[in-house]
């Protein structure tokens, strides 16, 4: 539905610019999850992006940690090689692909790697209780920065940036991980 909802009202011509960057973004993941020994098994579309299915019960936080980092590192790389090729919206799109993917929110890389973290150091139920406040202060932190950009015609994409970060799942990242040492 957002892929339609972008082909239908791209005037710029972004289209091909967000699905290189989104295409480079998620098999830097699947390259990253290959590496350390994970399998990935398919794909989610969402309203916030793609979703790896993926089985890393024998993986330890660290790699998975990796795994989540290598698709924002992979975006912030394809944004430094198109810039230095003159291809800006490509830089642009992809730059911003991998610095929202950061944001420590559950469903998203940035949630994934302050959980492992976090886990890693202090137990599950930490790293879950870290990355839902982290999630909420985030949201909270959006949410006053459109009604701040509201006078500066910003009001729109920090509401959608804000709607698709309030969507966490009921689950939360626990769920997907088994007890680790």
């Amino acid at each position: 539905m957002l892929w339609t909802a972008i082909y239908f009202f791209d005037r710029d011509g972004m289209m091909v610019s967000l699905a290189a960057a989104a295409a480079v973004h998620e098999l830097s993941h699947i390259g990253a999850i290959l590496c350390a020994g994970g399998r990935a098994e398919g794909l989610n579309f969402r309203v916030t992006g793609l979703e790896i299915l993926c089985r890393t019960e024998l993986m330890s936080y660290g790699r998975e940690f990796l795994c989540a980092g290598a698709g924002p590192l992979g975006s912030i790389a394809l944004a430094v090689t198109a810039s230095k090729t003159g291809l800006y919206t490509l830089a642009g799109v992809s730059l911003v692909l991998g610095l929202y993917n950061l944001l420590p929110i559950s469903f998203l890389d940035g949630g994934k790697m302050l959980y492992c973290a976090a886990a890693r150091f202090a137990g599950c139920d930490a790293g879950e209780k870290t990355v839902f406040i982290s999630g909420i202060v985030t949201v909270a932190a959006l949410g006053i920065a459109g009604v701040w950009l509201r006078r500066r015609r910003l009001l729109y994409f920090a509401l959608i940036l804000g709607i698709c970060c309030c969507k966490n799942g009921r689950k939360g990242v626990k769920s997907k991980h088994k007890a680790r040492v």
